[in-house]
Formats: C-alpha cells, sequence, structure tokens
C-alpha cells in the first residue's frame, strides 16, 4: 500500500476532471492485488521473455484505460530500477488526453507508425521518473485504424527499450486478435453485468484463435461482493 503523502504526490499526475477516481482506487488494496498478481507473473517468476500486456474489454466504459494507467503507475512505483511504457493504441479516442496531465500537441503512436516522429519524440516522461507515456496521437490528428506492420516493427523496437510495456486498447476494432497476437499477452477488464456472454465469448474466442496468452480476468465496477470459491 501506498503512503498518504506518496498518493497525494501522484494525484498529480492525473487530469484534473479523473483526480479524485484515480486517487479513491490507490487507496483500495485490490487495485494492489491486481498490480502484485501481475508483477509475479512478469518480473518474479520469469516464466515469459515478452513482458508486454495489453489491457482489453468487450465493450467501451468498462474501465480498461483506468487499469491501464494505474497499472502502469504501480508497476513503476513497484520496480523503480526497471523501465515502465504505457502506451494508447485507441486513435478514435484518445482517452489519456484527459486522464494524465500531459502534453497535448506531441505526436503520439499515430505519427510514430506514418514515420512522422520517432518513438523517442511521441514518448513523453512523467513524475515517476521510470514511467514513460505515449499517448495514440495528437490531439489535432483526425481517427485512424491501426496500421498493422509499422505496430509490428515498432513493438519490436519497445521490447529493446522497455522491461514492461503495458497498451490499452480500443474496445471494438476489427485489429485487436492481431495487435494482441503481436503483444502475445491480454488481460481482460470486463464491467459487472454490462456486456454480454456473447460479447465476451467472442473476445476470447478471437484472442485464443490468435494464440494469444490471456492472463486473466478483471471484474470491473462490481455492485456485491462474490465470493472467492467463484474465482478461478
Amino acid at each position: 500500500m501506498l503512503e498518504h503523502a506518496q498518493i497525494e504526490e501522484l494525484s498529480q499526475f492525473f487530469g484534473n476532471k479523473q483526480r479524485k477516481v484515480f486517487t479513491k482506487l490507490l487507496k483500495s488494496p485490490l487495485i494492489f492485488e491486481l498490480s502484485a498478481a501481475i508483477d509475479n507473473e512478469f518480473f518474479i517468476a520469469s516464466i515469459r521473455q515478452n513482458k508486454t500486456l495489453m489491457i482489453a474489454s468487450a465493450t467501451a466504459k468498462e474501465g480498461k484505460t483506468t487499469i491501464s494507467i494505474l497499472l502502469a503507475c504501480l508497476s513503476a512505483l513497484a520496480n523503480p530500477h526497471k523501465k515502465i511504457l504505457l502506451v494508447d493504441t485507441n486513435f478514435r479516442k484518445n482517452g489519456f488526453s484527459e486522464a494524465i496531465k500531459l502534453d497535448k500537441s506531441a505526436p503520439g503512436l499515430y505519427e510514430v507508425l506514418l514515420n512522422q516522429a520517432t518513438y523517442e519524440e511521441a514518448t513523453q516522461a512523467s513524475i515517476i521518473p521510470n514511467l514513460f507515456v505515449m499517448t495514440s496521437k495528437a490531439e489535432n490528428t483526425v481517427s485512424k485504424e491501426m496500421i498493422l506492420e509499422p505496430f509490428a516493427y515498432f513493438m519490436t523496437k519497445i521490447k529493446q527499450e522497455y522491461d514492461f510495456t503495458i497498451v490499452d486498447s480500443a474496445s471494438s476494432n476489427k485489429y485487436l486478435p492481431s495487435i494482441a497476437k503481436i503483444i502475445e499477452n491480454v488481460l481482460l477488464v470486463i464491467s459487472y453485468n454490462e456486456p454480454q456472454y456473447e460479447q465476451i465469448k467472442n473476445m476470447i474466442d478471437g484472442y485464443n484463435e490468435a494464440e494469444t496468452n490471456v492472463m486473466g480476468v478483471v471484474i470491473n465496477k462490481r455492485k456485491f461482493v462474490l465470493p472467492r470459491i467463484l474465482y478461478g
């Protein structure tokens, strides 16, 4: 758990509209349990060489961007000797623009994929010394789809540069299984009682067909406590 002073300092990283939400979540032991599980999978057990993780969901507004940001912050704080990168691949929303205090005019991943900027130019430092952030695109860039071949090359470079990369994905995109295959590891965020069974099944089937390692599921926004016996 973080000390009160650490949470207050970290709160300056978040945008004004969502600062209260992130601060409240940082006080919850549940987010630390999730972070510890991810940390164990990638850093302690070291069972996989590819330390990249995509956060995905079946529908919009299930909380994957929030989970992505919190996991990146906690991973950086827990591993100060590691370089952590947080990347937004949602070219339609640019969800980091309000959630995190960043230079909105700076180039993002989209400009990198078009060779309009280098990944170094598109990477922004955060208030956590070892945490770096890349938005999906500059604020004035029109909405576009993922460009897979340059993205695969980009991820190859990133894996060499950073110890752990968290990728926030779009919620509905025909390229998601292909993106997941490049990243290889996926954590699913499912909002309690919102997506339909068919939507969840189709999502998981798509990732399985892409031979992606689905690490687990985060049940978000649940209204009632679920008995631990129901967890796998």
